[in-house]
């Protein structure tokens, strides 16, 4: 049978090539906007943390400095969904949306090779070139509700505890 084949990082590439590095912030605002967030913190996360507790694979993108990023509002399942399209944004027919020409997460490839969330309840790796996520998942990324999995939870407690800000 025929099928249309999508290949992921050249698309990527393609796309961030025409599009300016210091245009990345605006770019997650927009999406902290559509979530309904009405505060951003950014923070350059020097700490250095633990990497026993957490997937082999993914120990050298979580032992490096980091930007995080935290907002007072959650992404909607719809949200989550809509990150994993790239260039074909929901929200364009939606008004009510900041950003709608599908650039928006695709951005923050010009900073890191493996995004990832938390967001809720949802631990979200967005790994295109699946040498990171894909050693325990057959998808470039991944999506683990953390309470639902409590096995996942004690396996990746050193990757949740490096999203908290507040700790030393």
């Amino acid at each position: 049978s025929f099928r249309p084949r999508f290949s992921l990082v050249p698309n990527l590439k393609n796309k961030l090539r025409d599009y300016p590095a210091d245009s990345i912030i605006n770019e997650q605002l927009q999406n902290y906007d559509d979530s309904g967030a009405t505060e951003v913190v950014f923070i350059y996360d020097k700490r250095s943390h633990s990497t026993v507790k957490m997937p082999e694979s993914l120990k050298c993108a979580f032992s490096k400095p980091a930007l995080l990023a935290s907002i007072n509002s959650y992404f909607t399942e719809k949200d989550i969904l809509s990150l994993q399209t790239i260039g074909e944004s929901n929200k364009r027919v939606d008004p009510s949306t900041t950003g709608k020409f599908g650039v928006g997460f695709s951005s923050t490839y010009h900073m890191t090779d493996v995004p990832s969330f938390i967001s809720g309840n949802n631990l979200v790796f967005c790994d295109p070139t699946c040498e990171n996520v894909c050693s325990f998942s057959d998808d470039p990324g991944d999506w683990i509700e953390i309470d639902s999995e409590p096995k996942l939870k004690e396996e990746y407690s050193d990757i949740i505890r490096s999203y908290h800000i507040n700790d030393n």
